[in-house]
């Protein structure tokens, strides 16, 4: 058995609560997941597939807890989400990992976004990553 056949013997109720039509359920499937392995890499493939932006949000925060590279790619990624909400929770959490580097080079482009909350928080994490 590979790693997720093994993670779907003791997770796959979980997974399966991610199809649920009720975002509230979806959201209260993630506590299920670990923060690792294989749950790592279906809660990835959850952040591109969902549709409702409050679960979207909340995977992305479960993945932070990770600290993993995977994370950190999935975080990426939702900076290209169609909800500012989302993208400004992107930001966020891409702050919270003090690397000056990717600020630069994935928030910087946002100061300059039309939304005003998605600006103001690329704004911010820039100050608060070179300031820190």
């Amino acid at each position: 058995q590979n790693a997720y056949e093994l993670w779907r013997e003791d997770y796959g109720y979980a997974e399966t609560l991610l199809t649920s039509d009720d975002p509230g359920i979806r959201i209260e499937a993630l506590d299920e997941f670990a923060a690792e392995g294989a749950g790592l890499t279906v809660l990835a493939r959850e952040l591109e597939s969902e549709a409702d932006n409050q679960v979207r949000i909340a995977i992305l925060h479960k993945l932070d807890e990770s600290g993993s590279v995977i994370a950190l790619h999935s975080m990426l990624a939702a900076l290209n989400d169609r909800e500012p909400e989302v993208v400004i929770t992107a930001i966020q959490l891409i702050q919270e990992w003090q690397d000056e580097e990717v600020v630069d080079r994935y928030i910087q482009p946002f100061a300059s976004h039309e939304d005003d909350g998605v600006r103001d928080a690329a704004m911010e994490a820039i100050d608060r990553v070179r300031n820190y």
